[in-house]
């Protein structure tokens, strides 16, 4: 990479570290990049297909394509992003810094940070946030609730 190219035509390289000897690199296709890597990158996958039953609580980036029936909580409020795949549901309370959203939360919704909410997103619960991106066709059965910092009620 060269110093002249600007960063959101950057590809993720952190994408392309180490994930065992058959693995294949996430991809990370968003137009819009943060400049901050933590808030990109993706450790874990949940995919199509997986249930979970209990609770989550992760650090880092956590992608859910299956279904989580339990909160779920990132470990370190500083940075932490959940993204909720087209065909991934969770049915419990979530507590995150930042939410990017395809699919379906069934519960209340705290994000310190950005929530963005793509076309299909669908949340059942109040959503309280730092700030929110929300795209024609995505839906809240709730009240929205604008918090700054730690006012959002959670640690």
């Amino acid at each position: 990479m060269t110093d002249d190219v600007p960063m959101h035509h950057r590809p993720d390289l952190s994408s392309y570290r180490s994930r065992g000897p058959h693995a294949m690199p996430f991809l990370r296709t968003t137009r819009q990049m943060t400049d901050d890597p933590k808030l990109e990158r993706i450790d874990c996958l949940l995919g199509v297909g997986t249930q979970v039953r209990g609770d989550l609580i992760f650090s880092g980036g956590l992608r859910i394509d299956g279904q989580v029936d339990g909160d779920v909580t990132v470990s370190c409020t500083d940075a932490g992003t959940l993204t909720i795949g087209d065909q991934g549901r969770v049915a419990g309370e979530v507590r995150v810094s930042h939410l990017v959203v395809y699919g379906c939360i069934e519960g209340p919704v705290h994000a310190s940070g950005l929530v963005e909410l793509r076309a299909g997103a669908r949340i059942r619960g109040d959503v309280h946030y730092g700030a929110i991106e929300m795209h024609q066709g995505a839906v809240i059965e709730g009240h929205m609730i604008r918090c700054v910092g730690r006012a959002s009620g959670w640690q």
